[in-house]
């Protein structure tokens, strides 16, 4: 997921890796997502 500054540059990347053994993907998306928008807006309030 890249993330971008107010001047919608991207200037840096997270990324998840999961285990999903019997899960679907949009499971898994709908469970993931959720926690790199989390991260998404705390490195934001750092730029």
């Amino acid at each position: 997921m890249p993330i971008r500054n107010r001047d919608s540059k991207v200037v840096e990347a997270i990324r998840v890796s999961l285990v999903m053994g019997k899960e679907t993907l949009d499971h898994a998306v709908a469970r993931a997502l959720p926690l790199l928008r989390e991260a998404e807006h705390a490195l934001l309030s750092l730029l």
